[in-house]
């Protein structure tokens, strides 16, 4: 039987008013939508709107309230008395007014670009493709219009952040709330369209040579060059030519001497509300100690301190906890792409995030724990799950895998300039702080191989040996640490000097403690960063002894870096590495007694498995004479699975669903 056209039209309209009948309201958006299909079409979709339509276009009107631009708009009711009210003018494009329409688009039309500009420039294009239409007197061209305007502007980066700050500016809490998802949670066409940073140093170092010549061209003032020169590349440790010390100097060159240059670049960073500044004003001291005052030395060492021992600071850890976040989040949904580019961009976004809290120094912690910490535990969690296979970046494997590239960088650039800096005027607190810091860092093996000058952008693409080697002195000779960080110095040369990758890999269990720390945090820093020699690894984990001794009987904490770095060697080049590392992990498993070792091993498979997008060792383990000493792990992960699938991406859900089916037997 066939039936009419107009019946079936007629059929759907009923099933669609049946399938929202029971919503208290219809969004903006919905209704019109549905109305463009001829449902519902004698509504309006806001009766309020007509009051605000006088107000928006008379900018005199003494009904608004002033505050900064953005997408919501701020005004008094007519009530009396008068409240406070807002309203989002994107939603206000779907008005059946026209008048109202344009209202609307010629605010988001005529925004003027602050530092940080209000609308990307692909919601612009948008505008200007489609304002004329969203004019029309044609139902269906209008609303097709202000759907994709608004959807649009819904996504737009920066629109979003602008909501944010307004927000903050009238303490409009669940504005925030809401605003805040789409600014610390980004779609990838918002983040693309976010142009205002440098994403790729090692390949614009050219342009960005450049752009640094016209910011000291065009500026006036130091204060006006430091503030565009941040706002390009203050986000990144860049180094040499590309540092904002050249910055400096070469605005000096140009336009005289600064009178009193300690006072001046201090007052520069005073007047930001973010840490980060002073970092780089601690670059320029540090390069140039002469022109340190004499009884600013203790000064100085504690604002290096103080970003060195970045557990200390709050706003440091808030600022390196968002930015490793974005970079997790990112990176799940740009698999294969340029780790750098990632990276630079994760750093520039959590400086204009950091940029609207870090003024509140009293409630940054609670801040960092009720709103960003849970932000980067999900995202963490997401992003060792989907196991994104990224392209090898030192930027990329420091975000993710050390306190503060910041830290990093400037105890690489104390090197020679240690004894200059009189760190015998350091508090001893500080001095505390420092040598705690350097311990950590040397620890970590970065860089694994030294590079040639000329080939160096960051500015922790140093070695911190030498700070380190520089440092030995100042400590006392009963003090243990002192042959203990001479000891990891020794070891650390021979790691990175050594041409027998082979030999390090294959007897590096059979070394003390101490060394296989060294290097575990070696292969790992290879792996993240260098192309190596992969039929090693390869010999190493096929070696049953090597297994037994690096996978079931090593501390947990070399099993951890042993794990990420076979994790990132299997989501980069899958095949064999896929097939085989769930099922290595879960033969040790299998002979593990320890309860401790057999959970971190379990997971090993688990992480394992979800890298590869493979079942047959979780299947293998739960089918085996073994599978009831399971039960307790398989009970967590099933949770654990579950909840993240809530949040994950539709790409990271596809590789969980398996997982759970055969965790469900």
């Amino acid at each position: 039987m066939e039936y009419s056209a107009e019946l079936i039209t007629k059929v759907k309209k009923n099933l669609t008013i049946l399938a929202i009948k029971h919503l208290k309201s219809v969004d903006a958006r919905t209704l019109t939508i549905l109305q463009k299909n001829k449902i519902f079409e004698s509504l309006n979709p806001n009766e309020n709107w007509e009051e605000v339509l006088p107000i928006l276009i008379n900018k005199a009107h003494p009904d608004r309230i002033s505050g900064p631009f953005g997408p919501l708009f701020f005004y008094l009711t007519q009530e009396k008395p008068p409240k406070a009210n807002v309203v989002n003018l994107a939603e206000l494009l779907f008005a059946t007014n026209i008048d109202i329409r344009k209202a609307s688009f010629d605010y988001f039309w005529n925004l003027e670009d602050k530092e940080i500009p209000l609308l990307t420039t692909k919601t612009r294009t948008l505008l200007r493709a489609l304002g004329d239409t969203l004019f029309s007197t044609d139902g269906k061209k209008w609303r097709d219009a202000a759907v994709a305007i608004y959807d649009a502007l819904n996504e737009d980066w920066y629109c979003n952040y602008a909501a944010v700050t307004q927000c903050l500016q009238r303490n409009f809490v669940s504005g925030v709330n809401e605003f805040l998802t789409n600014v610390t949670r980004p779609s990838i066409p918002s983040v693309d369209s976010v142009t205002t940073g440098v994403w790729e140093a090692l390949e614009q170092k050219e342009e960005i040579l450049q752009v640094i010549e016209n910011i000291i061209e065009e500026s006036a003032d130091i204060k006006t060059a430091l503030n565009k020169y941040f706002l390009r590349f203050g986000h990144l440790p860049l180094g040499g030519k590309l540092s904002i010390v050249n910055l400096i100097d070469k605005w000096q060159s140009n336009h005289g001497r600064l009178d009193d240059i300690w006072t001046t670049l201090w007052a520069w960073a005073d007047s930001l509300t973010i840490p980060l500044p002073r970092y780089h004003i601690c670059t320029y001291f540090i390069s140039n100690p002469d022109l340190v005052p004499d009884d600013s030395h203790a000064k100085l060492w504690h604002e290096i301190v103080e970003i060195i021992h970045i557990e200390w600071t709050q706003a440091w850890r808030m600022f390196c906890e968002i930015a490793r976040h974005y970079c997790y989040h990112l990176e799940v949904r740009l698999p294969f792409m340029n780790g750098e580019r990632i990276a630079s961009q994760a750093w520039w976004l959590a400086v204009q995030v950091c940029k609207l809290f870090t003024s509140n120094k009293k409630g940054i912690k609670q801040l960092r724990n009720k709103t960003f910490l849970p932000e980067l535990n999900l995202s963490s969690r997401i992003w060792q799950i989907a196991s994104p296979a990224i392209k090898p970046s030192s930027l990329r494997f420091l975000t993710l895998n050390t306190n503060s590239i910041f830290s990093l960088s400037l105890q690489t650039m104390l090197g020679n300039k240690l004894d200059s800096l009189k760190p015998s005027s350091m508090a001893t607190d500080d001095r505390k702080r420092f040598e705690h810091a350097i311990s950590g860092t040397i620890l970590g093996v970065f860089p694994p191989k030294i590079k040639d000058v000329s080939k160096k952008v960051y500015t922790y693409e140093d070695t911190v040996l030498l700070t380190a080697k520089k440092w030995l002195p100042y400590i006392e000779e009963e003090d243990k640490s002192k042959e203990m960080i001479n000891a990891f110095i020794a070891g650390i040369e021979k790691l990175i000097t050594s041409d027998d990758f082979e030999t390090i890999v294959m007897k590096f269990t059979e070394s003390h403690l101490g060394d296989q720390v060294l290097v575990a945090n070696y292969l790992k820093n290879m792996i993240y960063t260098e192309e190596i020699n992969l039929d090693t690894i390869w010999k190493a984990i096929n070696d049953s002894n090597w297994r037994e001794a690096a996978f079931r009987k090593s501390n947990p904490y070399i099993l951890q870096f042993i794990f990420d770095a076979l994790n990132e060697i299997e989501a980069r080049y899958q095949e064999k590495w896929a097939y085989n590392l769930p099922h290595y992990y879960a033969l040790e498993l299998e002979k593990a007694e320890e309860p401790e070792k057999k959970k971190h091993l379990f997971a090993c498979v688990i992480y394992s498995s979800l890298c590869g997008n493979t079942v047959s060792a979780i299947q293998r383990l739960l089918k085996g004479e073994n599978r009831h000493n399971y039960q307790g792990e398989v009970d967590n992960w099933r949770k654990e699975l579950e909840e993240t699938q809530k949040w994950a991406p539709e790409l990271v859900k596809a590789r969980i669903r398996p997982i759970l089916a055969v965790l469900h037997i």
